[in-house]
């Protein structure tokens, strides 16, 4: 894995939506990821590598991002 970078910083406050923040992640890591109601309009093609935007909250429960608003 030379020359592949693994840890890559992203200042989430730079971005103004999840919309925003989910484009540059796609385009720093060169895949889909799918997320809020936009899952239901992305079509992933046999073979393309997709992921899905999750996050831990404070009860440990994984959470979709657009589960709750952005502010």
């Amino acid at each position: 894995m030379e020359g592949i970078p693994i840890g890559r910083k992203l200042n989430i406050l730079a971005h103004g939506s999840y919309h925003e923040l989910v484009k540059r992640l796609e385009n720093m890591f060169d895949t889909t990821i799918l997320w809020g109601t936009e899952m239901d309009e992305v079509v992933v093609q046999p073979g393309e590598r997709c992921h899905v935007f999750t996050y831990e909250d404070d009860g440990g429960d994984l959470v979709m991002i657009g589960d709750v608003p952005w502010e």
